[in-house]
């Protein structure tokens, strides 16, 4: 059971990295229209979703590991 629970928690992970990449990306689309500065914010934003995303999905994983 401990197999799957932490298959649930990667995918779960997973799909929480995704959410603030894709949120970066349309956010930044956005600006990027309004402002007109083509792709820049859309790239930056993205990389800036990436990071809270990454640490989010780490600490989701590193909760559902079982204790030593």
């Amino acid at each position: 059971m401990p197999r799957l629970r932490l298959f649930l928690l990667s995918l779960g992970a997973g799909t929480l990295m995704a959410l603030f990449v894709a949120g970066g990306v349309l956010l930044g689309a956005w600006l990027d229209t309004l402002l007109g500065t083509g792709l820049c914010l859309g790239l930056v934003l993205a990389l800036v979703g990436a990071a809270p995303g990454a640490f989010l999905a780490y600490r989701l994983v590193v909760w559902g590991l079982p204790q030593r």
